[in-house]
């Protein structure tokens, strides 16, 4: 697994430690196709970040609350 990436937050320019979508589906044991359509369904949190290159990241406390959740 790739190292976790300090992403900055392009809400209020905090630096947040994130996940791409692979890596979450390496944590969690799912598909990175099962994880993106969890995030389309609005049960995985996401942080684009900036730049404009349509990347997502996750955050560990995304990944907890989806935990929590299912």
């Amino acid at each position: 697994m790739k190292e976790q990436e300090s992403v900055e937050n392009t809400g209020d320019g905090i630096r947040i430690e994130a996940f791409t979508v692979e890596q979450v589906a390496q944590k969690l044991n799912l598909s990175p196709s099962t994880v993106r359509r969890e995030i389309a369904a609005g049960r995985i949190r996401v942080t684009r970040t900036n730049g404009g290159d349509g990347r997502i990241v996750i955050s560990q406390q995304a990944i907890d609350e989806y935990l929590d959740k299912y």
